[in-house]
């Protein structure tokens, strides 16, 4: 019965999305409410209940955007409101598919862990350090690389000096900081990268399109 007011449905554990296109922004607001209302009615007859505060409601479309807030979307009686930026499985989702949001997060999030890193060098092995970098670096670098990768490259530069600041914890003599005083610059991160054969930023987002071209032949 939901099938004819959407064109995908997505559940991966206790997180459905609806996915809905339309041609005009009256024919959108009419089938996402003939959706939500259809998979309220399911829900209730079937003794679930959905989370009307985690219900997020995100537009994509290269008309006037200024009407995007003009939808009047209701789930249970509760307007829904449009919001320019979602999650969806740890990725956050901009209504421009910039993945500015994402990359500035996981730039923060990297950046935090190479500090964690630097303070350990020196009381564990570099064994231990590189699996910590494994760990704590290179496993979020992984992670839906081959979709928000598709960023401009001014937004991943921040991202790759964060990865660049965990590598050279990785090496003890490496130089971490940039010193104002004497002008001395962090250490050059491609012999760390070659001695512990790991892959840089860049060649991480092309390994992941090309494992996912490889998939689909």
């Amino acid at each position: 019965l939901l099938f004819p007011f959407f064109n995908h449905l997505s559940i991966i554990a206790d997180d459905s999305n609806l996915i809905i296109s339309a041609d005009s922004f009256e024919d959108l607001e009419e089938k996402v409410n003939r959706a939500l209302l259809a998979v309220n009615s399911w829900v209730g007859a079937n003794g679930l209940k959905l989370n009307v505060g985690k219900t997020k409601l995100l537009v994509f479309t290269n008309k006037d955007r200024s009407r995007v807030s003009e939808l009047k979307v209701n789930l249970g009686g509760v307007k829904i409101e449009p919001t320019d930026q979602a999650k969806f499985l740890g990725v956050i989702i901009d209504s421009n598919l910039s993945w500015k949001n994402h990359v500035t997060a996981l730039a923060a999030k990297v950046g935090r862990n190479a500090g964690i890193l630097y303070k350990m060098r020196g009381l564990l092995p570099s064994k231990s350090l590189k699996c910590l970098y494994n760990s704590f670096i290179e496993s979020h670098l992984l992670y839906c690389a081959s979709v928000w990768g598709t960023a401009s490259q001014n937004l991943l530069k921040p991202l790759f000096s964060a990865q660049k600041k965990g590598v050279r914890a990785l090496n003890s003599k490496s130089r971490f900081f940039y010193d104002s005083k004497s002008g001395t610059i962090p250490s050059h991160t491609k012999p760390i990268f070659t001695a512990h054969k790991l892959l840089a930023l860049p060649n991480i987002i092309t390994k992941s399109v090309l494992c996912i071209i490889q998939k689909s032949r």
